[in-house]
């Protein structure tokens, strides 16, 4: 091929020859471009996240749904507590209160003992002279067996005399002291240290027998010793006439047994019990009553008057102190015992 036979520069075929100027003043810079990887292809463009519009974010049913489960749940548990609150501060029934002190794990009781015993003859010899006796004293009792022992401190004849009685059953034991002299003409001789067995012909109520209490109220709440306690009142009825036992025989009967067992006439008589709340143990038991005697014995001195009817009042209040410290109450041996003829503080013939 000749020469002559090649196209001409800046033909209309488009081909040019470059300008050699071009790559000179055009040419970019180090600080125009990157620097480019070994190899043919060029590194590709730096590119930008495009923004997000409509893309898949929260879901706002869901969380609508979350946030009423969890105002459900936060419902039911302050719902929750709330009923647990309630059931703890619930106050129980009268009855219930009585049913659970009678099912408390007790086995025994010490106790202190204050009460007030007025005697007024009525009698024309007597003149209607009032006797008061103002006994002091401290127990302890146990319910297996059931048993009560109480030392008592009595201003008689002139003196402060102390007596023990214990009731076991139906049995009544007395260790009077220098009160023999009560007996008057019973012929019965009690050496010193002796035991009088007075034969009450019944069972005598305990202190924590509740079955006689009738129209039960709760009275409200106090604290005793230091302890939240419930304050029920209740109506103690007992048989009535001679050879009847008094009413709670820990509380007053017991305080009374040498100078009142026998002869008295006991209407309906209130009852206040302190229980405590957490154990339904006793806390405090108030008695006061009124009664009429056949028979009272005479006490005192002149004051007393001579033997015969009496208008008894006893206001009894037993307040406790310890629970299941394992305390026990032993009966007199039999060798220590005199047995107490009928006739004596005015009872039989």
């Amino acid at each position: 091929m000749q020469p002559t036979d090649l196209p001409p520069q800046g033909g209309d075929d488009g081909l040019t020859t470059p300008d050699p100027t071009y790559f000179s003043d055009n040419a970019p810079t180090s600080g125009d471009l990157a620097a480019t990887p070994s190899g043919d292809a060029p590194p590709p463009p730096a590119t930008t996240p495009p923004a997000v519009t409509g893309g898949r974010g929260p879901n706002p049913r869901l969380l609508l749904l979350a946030g009423v489960a969890t105002v459900v749940v936060l419902a039911l548990v302050a719902s929750a507590v709330a009923f647990a609150r309630g059931m703890l501060n619930q106050t129980p029934t009268p009855s219930a209160i009585l049913t659970s002190a009678e099912n408390a794990h007790l086995t025994d009781a010490t106790y202190t003992l204050t009460d007030q015993l007025t005697l007024v003859y009525t009698s024309s010899s007597s003149g209607g002279t009032p006797t008061t006796l103002n006994l002091t004293g401290n127990g302890k009792l146990t319910k297996s067996p059931t048993r009560n022992d109480v030392t008592l401190s009595i201003p008689l004849l002139g003196a402060q005399n102390t007596i023990e009685v214990i009731t076991d059953g139906s049995d009544v034991y007395a260790n009077i002291g220098a009160l023999a002299d009560l007996l008057g003409g019973s012929g019965v001789n009690v050496p010193k240290g002796k035991w009088i067995k007075v034969p009450a012909g019944m069972a005598i109520p305990t202190i924590l027998d509740y079955s006689h209490l009738t129209n039960l109220k709760l009275i409200g709440t106090d604290t005793i010793n230091g302890k939240a306690t419930w304050h029920i009142q209740g109506t103690l009825s007992m048989p009535h006439g001679a050879g009847a036992a008094t009413p709670n025989p820990g509380a007053s009967a017991t305080a009374t047994a040498v100078a009142t067992q026998y002869g008295l006439s006991v209407p309906p008589v209130t009852e206040d019990l302190w229980f405590q709340q957490g154990t339904y143990y006793p806390a405090k038991f108030v008695v006061n009553f009124s009664a009429s005697a056949t028979k009272a014995p005479s006490i005192g001195g002149s004051k007393g008057g001579s033997a015969g009817p009496a208008h008894v009042t006893n206001a009894a209040t037993l307040t406790f102190s310890e629970w299941n410290t394992g305390a026990t109450v032993t009966v007199p041996s039999p060798d220590q015992v005199v047995s107490l003829p009928s006739g004596a503080f005015g009872s039989g013939s």
